[in-house]
């Protein structure tokens, strides 16, 4: 059951994360090309892309921050 929430919580930071990223390049991308549009398709299926490698390079590092913080906890506690 724990290993579950910590799952869910890394997951949702993860993709958060992957957003916030997301939109910053987003951001920067129109003003760049602000004469020149792609297709919403483009466009939507560009950002599902970016936002599901954005979320699987975050997840990781942040699992192995979580898996180390629990052991730090553990061995603390004396468990």
């Amino acid at each position: 059951m724990f290993l579950i929430v910590v799952l869910v919580i890394v997951g949702c930071v993860s993709v958060v994360v992957a957003r916030t990223i997301q939109h910053g390049i987003g951001r920067r991308q129109l003003v760049e090309n602000s004469h020149r549009s792609p297709s919403p398709s483009k466009r939507s299926a560009k950002a599902g892309l970016m936002t599901a490698l954005l979320t699987v390079t975050a997840f990781v590092p942040l699992l192995l921050v979580a898996y180390l913080a629990i052991a730090l906890l553990r061995h603390v506690l004396g468990q």
